[in-house]
């Protein structure tokens, strides 16, 4: 009765007693064996229920190696847990196909990359494995026949595609594909012909940009100038076309800045430095010039103010603010000998400030690192415009920017390199992801630089993990 009644212990203790009495009385060491059993069983059964539930959301959430450990845990506990063991398999089974998938992806990465390298027998070999982890993988069948066909007209089609490029009128790509096809077959003059034709038009058409731009901004239409600029800059990665560019757009931002300076009734003085910095980018702007003109005339009863507000910049270190202001003053009242020490004064504070940008981008040059030097001569340029020689630095940082982009594309189009980390970090992020870290091995695979053959497969790879955030 105590059995039924779930009283273990108190059972458990009769039971002995009986045992005392009759050392032989089998039965008894049999119930007092169930009663430990079921003892124990109770004490777990919520535990074990705790554990499935969560090793069930975990495989819900497609965590398997986490739910794997869990149901590990629970038949740790009881080993004969049924379901634990369904789904222990389960989770080995899902874990055995994204590992397949894994390596079909890195397999069709592989192929891709031997593909753009021209290695079309490494590539059909590669995306065969795939086909064989994957027989139902209908889209390696058309890359399979399509690297056969890329074999057998190695040396043709790129020349077929430049002349394809080339009646479409996509310069660009009919000038690449025209270049590789030389590259491959030298003595194609066709392709030799068809490339020269193709830079005329790629020359052409950039100076019908060009005047485009440069008549757009003698417009004052400097957005519509700008892409103007921009086109031309795609065409032929000429630095000088993005310079014109920016320069337009730059225009448009001071002169926007200096119109809401304009409409303040305060501070419609400190609009001139911005219409000057115009004029410097284009001197036809007619506009830019009236105004300058309109706030000589409005501002020859606000000079005391504008003394004093200059004064009060110049306390709080706004030197820029005060040192428009001196200069505004003094294209008013040129005699104005106070103005004129301010706007020395904190014209020298600026090209103080200025330096320390202008040596920042060389020690930048310096490293190479020719995006920040960029940056860095940029401010200094935005303090003192034409500062020093930062317009020929900032040229010479996007010329190499320009030339290190087309190093990397290459690279990357060619399969790129592998250094021993690269490929290190590939595998150790795969096995965070199998762990179902998947924050841990997006940090991993982000380590993997653009120049790397991996990077490619990196990126696939963070794709996929995200997905299961």
């Amino acid at each position: 009765a105590l059995y039924e009644q779930e009283k273990w212990d108190q059972a458990i203790s009769l039971w002995e007693k009986a045992l005392k009495i009759d050392p032989a009385f089998l039965l008894a060491k049999k119930y007092i064996a169930d009663a430990n059993k079921q003892k124990k069983n109770k004490k777990y059964k919520k535990v074990i229920t705790n554990l499935m539930k969560q090793g069930k959301d975990l495989f819900q959430n497609r965590s398997f190696e986490k739910a794997k450990s869990i149901f590990l845990k629970v038949l740790e506990i009881d080993s004969t847990h049924e379901e634990a063991k369904e789904y222990l398999a389960k989770c080995n089974q899902a874990l055995e196909k994204e590992a397949t998938e894994d390596k079909v992806a890195e397999l069709f990465i592989k192929g891709v990359r031997f593909y753009k390298q021209r290695k079309y027998d490494k590539a059909i070999k590669a995306w065969k494995k795939v086909k064989k982890l994957d027989p139902e993988n209908t889209l390696v069948d058309r890359y399979i026949a399509q690297a056969k066909e890329a074999k057998k007209n190695r040396k043709k089609i790129d020349f077929i595609n430049g002349q394809k490029y080339f009646n479409e009128g996509k310069w660009l790509l009919a000038k690449e594909a025209l270049e590789r096809a030389l590259k491959e077959d030298p003595s194609n003059e066709k392709a030799r012909a068809l490339l020269q034709e193709t830079k005329d038009q790629i020359a052409q058409e950039k100076a019908e940009l060009v005047r485009e731009g440069e008549k757009l901004m003698r417009q004052s239409k400097y957005e519509d100038a700008a892409v103007q600029f921009l086109g031309a800059y795609r065409l032929s990665q000429d630095p000088l076309m993005k310079e014109k560019q920016e320069e337009a757009l730059k225009a448009k931002q001071l002169f926007e800045e200096g119109e809401k300076l304009f409409r303040s009734e305060d501070n419609f003085g400190l609009s001139i430095e911005k219409y000057q910095r115009v004029l410097e980018i284009n001197p036809f702007d007619k506009i830019a010039s009236k105004r300058i003109e309109e706030v000589k005339k409005r501002g020859k009863d606000k000079i005391a103010s504008w003394m004093k507000a200059a004064k009060k910049a110049e306390e709080e270190k706004n030197y820029r603010k005060a040192f428009s202001l001196y200069a505004t003053i003094q294209e008013i009242a040129p005699g104005n000998i106070e103005a004129k020490k301010g706007y020395r004064r904190n014209s020298r504070r600026l090209r103080e400030q200025a330096r320390k940008f202008y040596e920042s981008g060389k020690e930048a040059i310096a490293l190479k690192n020719w995006r920040l030097a960029i940056n860095e001569f940029q401010k200094a340029q935005d303090l003192v415009p034409n500062y020093e020689d930062t317009k020929d630095l900032i040229r010479k940082a996007r010329k190499e920017l320009a030339a290190q982009k087309a190093r990397a594309r290459a690279s990357a189009s060619s399969g790129g390199t592998s250094s021993r980390a690269d490929i290190a970090n590939i595998n150790k992020g795969i096995q965070l992801y199998r762990q179902g870290k998947y924050k841990a091995a997006i940090k991993v695979w982000s380590k993997i630089p653009k120049s790397s053959a991996e990077y490619s497969k990196a990126q696939k790879y963070i794709r996929r993990a995200k997905l299961k955030l």
